[in-house]
């Protein structure tokens, strides 16, 4: 038997498409090309994209983690920022343990080297309307 030396990185994406269907995340991992969104899946990106927007201009502090020019960079800028700056938020906090991938929507500090994980979430309106009709959460 044979066994590969190549790693995977675990994400809450990536468990998410396994939950979906085991098959889109074995084609998500060894096929990204064949890979294709649906209108619903975009809206939702957007969506995403829009409710972290909002989070950036609630907390106009923040500092933001790009995954530039790659993963690697963000999980050393966020050493950096929790060893020497841990008075501001930090939007996309990337950090990884045993494979295992996370980004952490805001990462707030709450004074003495503690923080508070935030993930942040679009949400159908009270009346349970459709997903047109979504409303943003107050941060």
């Amino acid at each position: 038997m044979s066994h590969s030396s190549t790693r995977y990185r675990l994400s809450k994406s990536k468990i998410a498409a396994f939950e979906h269907c085991p098959r889109r995340l074995w084609l998500q991992i060894h096929h990204r090309d064949v890979g294709h969104f649906d209108s619903d899946t975009l809206a939702r990106f957007r969506i995403g994209h829009e409710v972290g927007r909002l989070a950036t201009v609630a907390m106009p502090d923040g500092v933001l983690v790009e995954a530039e020019p790659n993963i690697e960079a963000a999980l050393v800028r966020t050493t950096q920022l929790i060893a020497h700056d841990a008075s501001r938020p930090i939007f996309e906090a990337t950090f990884q343990h045993h494979g295992v991938l996370v980004r952490v929507d805001i990462l707030e500090p709450v004074g003495l080297g503690s923080w508070h994980a935030i993930e942040v979430k679009p949400k159908l309106n009270s009346a349970g309307g459709t997903r047109r009709e979504r409303e943003l959460v107050s941060i």
